[in-house]
């Protein structure tokens, strides 16, 4: 499978995240697969979120960094990630200027900044 997106899912009735690696979904064949089975998914099981492709250090290891997490932006901004309906693209809610910060570039270039704090199922209170 060389051509995936990656998502994790918020699982509604066990209320608990269902990680990276357990949901893909193939874009060569169209199909979910779950933890590597083949099948279909119900948006009914929870909430859906796909990965920004982003990935940082966070507790010694690589952690790709999904729709819903709540980061911490150069020690200073509190923000959640989530998808723009009219692009697709991911940004911040509430949103960000960077060139207020200097920053020339987009988030994914300054991910030696960013800590990951939690997500808004696991730690609402966060934001």
């Amino acid at each position: 499978m060389k051509n995936s997106i990656t998502y994790r899912l918020w699982w509604l009735e066990q209320k608990r995240m269902v990680y990276r690696g357990a949901l893909t979904f193939d874009l060569d064949d169209g199909k979910w697969l779950w933890e590597g089975q083949s099948g279909s998914f119900h948006s009914s099981f929870g909430t859906l979120m796909q990965g920004t492709g982003i990935e940082i250090h966070h507790k010694g290891e690589l952690k790709e960094l999904f729709e819903g997490d709540i980061i911490l932006i150069a020690k200073k901004n509190i923000v959640q990630i989530v998808k723009d309906g009219q692009t697709g693209n991911f940004t911040t809610k509430p949103s960000i200027n960077y060139a207020d910060w200097g920053w020339n570039e987009t988030m994914c270039d300054h991910r030696d900044r960013i800590e990951l704090i939690g997500n808004i199922f696991e730690n609402p209170e966060k934001i």
